[in-house]
């Protein structure tokens, strides 16, 4: 072979490994920036996943509490609901009897302060009836 043979084959060859090389460096980085695309895309993903997890937790914490809430209502308008019926069941005696109590109680409260009211108005009487006579001997 002839050198201008060798040295065409050589260029040939020079120029083939160069291209071989600069298309492989550019499949290389584009396949590091998919990559590093596909890695940004799962943290992202994982982030968002993450956020969402939080709100429902809030969210659960929330509705636990408004739970908790209804059930002490619940609860609180049942015991008034089991009071309410015990008073239903008061047969005819008894309610009569209950009457008898609170009205013997009002009628003793009531003589209790009647004789109260007539002490403290005889003690405003005598009070005023000193005044007047004072004022009736300082004055004149």
């Amino acid at each position: 072979m002839n050198m201008e043979a060798i040295n065409a084959v050589s260029l040939v060859t020079a120029i083939t490994g160069v291209s071989v090389s600069i298309i492989f460096e550019i499949a290389s980085r584009a396949r590091g920036k998919k990559e590093q695309k596909e890695k940004e895309d799962v943290a992202q993903k994982i982030e968002g996943i993450s956020e969402s997890l939080n709100e429902s937790a809030a969210e659960l914490v929330d509705m636990q509490k408004q739970l908790n809430e209804r059930i002490a209502l619940v609860e609180a308008l049942t015991a008034k609901a089991k009071q309410a019926e015990a008073s239903a069941s008061l047969n005819k005696q008894q309610v009569d009897a209950v009457n008898e109590i609170i009205s013997g109680n009002l009628k003793r409260g009531g003589r209790r302060g009647f004789w109260r009211r007539v002490l403290v108005n005889f003690i405003f009487f005598i009070l005023g009836a000193a005044a007047s006579y004072c004022v009736l001997i300082f004055l004149t």
